[in-house]
């Protein structure tokens, strides 16, 4: 596999992978291109673990075990964006937001987002269990994923070190954009004949938390990617259910 790929699949899951050497500002910036495609590996695994836990448990209890594995397969490394998304939306400036955001702690904002965003992943993996339903399980990290692609794409990144100025230094725009356009249509396929209002929603919820992040940071960081991820994952789920 190309290591962008692998470099990719290392930062955004705990699958195993194993890199000869760590990864170069190139590699990072060619690993966006494959976002889409690690969203696509990571809700094939959801969705067959949903099949195959849903003939052994209740739709509830299945659930339940599947949004554990979700955090799992992630490192719940979004999650932990989004709560400091959460908490940055507290500040009163653009330094403060950031001082925020860098504090380890969690405060209430945080613990009230990542509950809400796990309450509406659950009730939708319980609704989508009960029905035997599997595509929009695939869909959702797909789709989220291709959200950061258009985000970086898009946005300005707001600090000056970390993976995500590396990505964005080193991004290959056309190739991205490709990618990006690729991961929409397999997303609208697995969303069938709901994907013309379904994609539509999501563009405009992706345009709200940018505006979001540029009023608040005047950019993007991975912590606010993170929390986009969480966020559309939810909505997908829940307006495809």
């Amino acid at each position: 596999m190309p290591t962008p790929f692998l470099v990719a699949l290392q930062f955004l899951t705990t699958f195993p992978v194993y890199l000869n050497v760590p990864p170069q500002p190139g590699d990072w910036g060619a690993s966006l291109n494959w976002y889409g495609v690690v969203g696509l590996v990571l809700g094939i695994t959801l969705a067959a673990a949903a099949w195959l836990l849903g003939a052994v448990f209740t739709p509830m209890v299945t659930a339940a075990l599947v949004l554990a594995l979700w955090v799992l397969l992630t490192g719940a490394l979004h999650l932990d964006g989004l709560g400091d998304s959460a908490d940055g939306c507290m500040g009163t400036s653009r330094e403060q937001t950031f001082e925020i955001m860098r504090d380890s702690r969690c405060g209430s904002m945080a613990i009230a987002a990542i509950v809400l965003v796990l309450l509406v992943k659950f009730a939708a993996l319980a609704s989508l269990v009960a029905a035997g339903t599997w595509a929009p399980l695939v869909a959702a990290p797909l789709l989220a994923r291709a959200g950061v692609q258009a985000l970086f794409l898009t946005t300005p990144y707001a600090r000056e070190d970390g993976i995500g100025a590396a990505l964005t230094a080193h991004l290959d725009r056309g190739r991205v954009t490709g990618m990006l356009v690729a991961a929409l249509v397999v997303g609208a396929v697995l969303a069938g004949a709901a994907a013309w209002w379904v994609l539509p929603m999501l563009l405009l919820l992706f345009a709200l938390l940018r505006w979001l992040m540029m009023r608040k940071l005047l950019g993007t960081t991975g912590d606010s990617a993170g929390g986009l991820v969480e966020i559309v994952e939810a909505a997908t789920l829940a307006l495809l259910v």
